[in-house]
């Protein structure tokens, strides 16, 4: 039964690449086996453990990405606002704090803010991120940001 879903992943990781790279010659057969054989190392370790392997995290990302998107357009359309409306951008520096175990979340974190405009990470250390934010309500609003949630509940699934 291990073989089989193995084989199965394997599959389905070259068909995506397939898809994505739009080309079926030799040298995107070998790149997309090699790349499908180094992720099938990554989903390895759930199986030998004893553990199941579970689509939900990769499924819950795909929510953070959707919503991360939606939160840049927000966020894009709120500075543009402020700067069309010349009304009086007050820069500042913050410090938050984040509950995010693992460094890769916390790099995520960090980079989901310096994507969202009228925000920008400046440092990241242990559990604490320095941001420069263009106003008080963008500082204010990544100390119980939606996507700072989302990332917290996709480290609990790991």
């Amino acid at each position: 039964m291990l073989k089989l879903r193995s084989i199965i992943k394997f599959a389905l990781l070259l068909g995506f690449w397939f898809l994505l790279s739009g080309s079926m010659d030799w040298q995107h057969v070998v790149v997309g086996a090699v790349v499908t054989a180094l992720l099938m190392l990554f989903w390895r370790s759930p199986e030998r453990r004893g553990g199941r392997f579970s689509l939900k995290p990769l499924v819950y990302g795909i929510l953070v990405a959707l919503v991360m998107a939606w939160e840049i357009l927000k966020s894009a359309w709120h500075v543009a606002c402020i700067v069309l409306s010349g009304c009086k951008v007050d820069p500042q520096l913050v410090w938050v704090e984040t509950p995010l175990q693992s460094p890769l979340s916390r790099v995520i974190f960090a980079n989901c803010i310096t994507l969202t405009p009228g925000t920008l990470t400046v440092s990241l250390e242990d559990n604490r991120l320095l941001v420069h934010a263009l106003t008080p309500e963008f500082a204010g609003g990544l100390r119980d940001w939606k996507v700072h949630r989302m990332l917290r509940k996709m480290e609990e699934m790991a």
